[in-house]
């Protein structure tokens, strides 16, 4: 006999390590009040659209990442089933499924950069600019994504006002997360 007991069991985050839903079955059992657990600080999977992102596996970059009302500006890491780095497993812990995650993927430039540059970079091509403040490979795809063919100097200042907004807050729609299996902790609970 106890005044008090307390079971520390841990969440479900991690199974291969032994974890479980054990102590949620018995809160229910004894009538607490449990939140649904899901997986925190974990991966989110892409599809449709947003699975051509894939060809990026390996491409890390600084960004802001949000959903809702959360804010990170770590590091993101384009994945072969999505997006991870630090930036994108602290909002997971804020993102709820079928909600959007806004990435900013030029969170230090100044406002109208990108008309800047092509006042002093006319002859450039969109990705050659974007490459100079982000990995290559991202470069390309984005600006292949922004539709924005041809030299800067050919380009309206409207248009290339319109692709920093997009590289501000570029929408992604994740389809999900990689699970207890890879979040290293579990969100909700008793």
């Amino acid at each position: 006999a106890a005044p008090s007991l307390v079971i520390a069991t841990g969440g479900p985050s991690i199974p291969k390590m032994g974890a479980t839903g054990f102590a949620y079955d018995l809160a229910r059992q004894f009538g607490l009040k449990v939140v649904e657990p899901r997986p925190a600080l974990v991966p989110l999977t892409l599809s449709g659209d947003d699975a051509l992102f894939r060809t990026l596996s390996g491409v890390a970059t600084p960004v802001e990442a949000r959903a809702g009302k959360a804010a990170f500006r770590e590091a993101a890491l384009f994945t072969h089933r999505g997006l991870s780095g630090p930036a994108i497993l602290q909002i997971s812990s804020y993102w709820r499924h079928g909600e959007p995650v806004m990435i900013d993927f030029t969170p230090d430039a100044a406002p109208g950069w990108l008309v800047a540059a092509k006042r002093e970079r006319p002859r450039a091509a969109l990705p050659a600019v974007l490459g100079s403040a982000l990995p290559d490979r991202l470069a390309q795809v984005l600006a292949e994504r922004l539709g924005l063919p041809g030299e800067m100097g050919s380009q309206t200042d409207r248009k290339l006002a319109g692709a920093e907004a997009a590289l501000r807050r570029w929408t992604f729609h994740p389809n999900g997360t990689e699970g207890f299996a890879k979040a290293e902790v579990t969100a909700g609970g008793i």
